[in-house]
């Protein structure tokens, strides 16, 4: 499987080495797909699937991320562990959050030879830094986010919109974690458990959809298949009974029952090269831990201050956001002028594309996902 591997080790790892902190429920959220026309003659579509109630577990998590939202403040230490296609790395760094907008994320991988690096976010109210360091190239992007938060209070825009320009511009934590990964994952398991001396619940799931789990795979998987063993198939969530916040975070994959034959056969039907030869993938196993977590701390100002070096290039990602709403906005207000008689409200037609400074430059570079657990 040369390609599964060039392209996990070349673009895959790297993205998740500074990243994956974010949901790895990135991973499955695809780009919707079109409803396909109806036959001729086939009358109207049919209606769209009724959506599942929300089981216990989902309700527990749903009710979890509401109250890390309402914290006034909280620190974190952050480790990642990632054993992915027999490479190992781990990322650790500190998260801090507190109000009038301010939040603070440093990030270092270590364990990857041509991979290393360091990504830190950090704003004081007014401007937003995003500083990565990968090797010997740097870059530093800010964005001044009074000027967003004003069009955000625009009565064209969708609250859902609001939340989403908000959480990928950084300013959320680990409940967007756990909003990701509702969207993404079926849970289905709760139990009572232990960890680190705590009460937890033990909330367990699997992807709700397979589409987008198998990067460059363009055909759908049965939901029956075993998805192969480098991709995470099942998700388990440590979440405090007395403070609901998600102490650990696991993503494993299956190993097979029977190890794939890839051998191939010679002209007398015989399997060709040695037993030994047959591919054998070891798990996927990414741990997300968050230690030393304080609740609603008193933070200074200085801890949400950054000035890059002098003679460092700046992009300055403002103007490219403010434009972007200011249409978002427009097309809201068109939208509902033109739908007022039909009284029909439709969706915005497209996201906020926030953009975003380089995670992992590499060979064959892939597009950096969402914000880590933040």
């Amino acid at each position: 499987m040369p390609y599964i591997h060039t392209m996990l080790k070349n673009r895959f790892i790297p993205t998740l080495g500074l990243a994956a902190l974010l949901p790895l429920a990135a991973l499955a959220q695809g780009p919707p797909a079109a409803a396909p026309a109806p036959a001729p003659g086939a009358g109207a579509p049919a209606a769209p699937p009724v959506a599942e109630p929300p089981t216990e577990a989902e309700k527990t998590l749903d009710e979890a991320a509401a109250k890390i939202a309402a914290l006034k403040s909280v620190t974190a230490d952050v480790t990642q562990t990632v054993d992915l296609l027999d490479q190992k790395f781990t990322v650790k760094g500190r998260f801090l959050r507190a109000p009038s907008h301010r939040i603070y994320l440093r990030l270092t991988v270590s364990g990857l030879p041509d991979a290393t690096g360091t990504l830190l976010q950090v704003c004081d109210g007014q401007t937003l830094w995003d500083y990565s360091q990968i090797l010997d190239s740097q870059s530093y992007r800010k964005i001044l986010v009074g000027q967003i938060f004003e069009k955000l209070t625009s009565p064209d825009l969708e609250d859902e919109l609001r939340k989403q320009i908000v959480a990928q511009l950084g300013f959320s934590g680990p409940e967007q974690l756990l909003v990701g990964l509702r969207k993404s994952v079926r849970f289905n398991q709760k139990e009572p458990g232990k960890y680190e001396g705590k009460d937890v619940w033990v909330i367990a799931g699997e992807w709700k959809s397979r589409d987008g789990l198998i990067p460059g795979n363009q055909q759908q998987m049965s939901a029956t298949m075993l998805l192969p063993a480098y991709i995470p198939s099942l998700v388990k969530i440590y979440l405090g009974k007395a403070d609901n916040w998600p102490y650990k975070l696991e993503f494993v994959g299956q190993k097979p029952s029977l190890v794939t034959e890839n051998r191939q056969r010679g002209p007398d039907g015989r399997l060709l090269g040695a037993k030994g030869s047959v591919q054998d993938v070891h798990p996927t196993r990414i741990d997300l831990v968050y230690g030393n977590v304080q609740f609603n701390p008193d933070l200074k100002v200085e801890e949400f201050v950054f000035q890059p070096p002098a003679g460092a290039q700046v992009v300055d990602a403002t103007a490219s956001l403010v434009a972007g709403l200011d249409q978002a906005i427009q097309l809201k207000a068109a939208q509902k002028k033109a739908d007022a008689a039909r009284n029909e409200v439709p969706a915005l037609p497209q996201a906020i594309d926030i953009p975003r400074s380089g995670v992992m430059p590499t060979a064959d570079p892939v597009p950096t996902p969402g914000n880590p657990g933040r």
